[in-house]
């Protein structure tokens, strides 16, 4: 077989595969995401902070898991009805899709489903989901 040992643990597909994970953070803009991530990447969080992202934001967490680093491809969609085309580019290959709503605007819970809806139709491999 020509590609027998491309998933095999020794395979640079497989190394590249344990030491970068794709993370996208899918919320209504009230959902202060921003926020969210700059406190998952630094120690500062600003709760003040309107947190609106235009477009997409992208950011790299490396993290430790025993003795491998692990790269955290961190992806903010906005998902305002203008940039909705955009989400399925972006979760297709997520390792982790983690869906943020606001305690304070109930449509942003219920947006939820909408967005879930697109990544059950876009991921090949359906990613670790989160509610936050």
């Amino acid at each position: 077989m020509i590609y027998g040992n491309f998933f095999s643990k020794d395979s640079q597909f497989f190394k590249y595969r344990m030491t970068t994970s794709k993370v996208v953070l899918l919320g209504d803009k009230c959902s202060k995401i921003p926020a969210i991530i700059n406190r998952a990447t630094t120690t500062f969080f600003d709760s003040e902070d309107p947190g609106i992202t235009s477009g997409a934001a992208y950011v790299i967490k490396p993290i430790q898991l025993q003795e491998n680093t692990v790269n955290l491809h961190i992806w903010d969609l906005a998902c305002q009805e203008r940039y909705l085309p955009i989400i399925p580019k972006y979760v297709c290959h997520s390792a982790v899709v983690i869906f943020v709503f606001s305690l304070t605007d109930r449509d942003s819970l219920f947006n939820v489903t909408r967005y879930y809806d697109v990544v059950k139709q876009n991921s090949k491999e359906f990613p670790i989901l989160f509610l936050v």
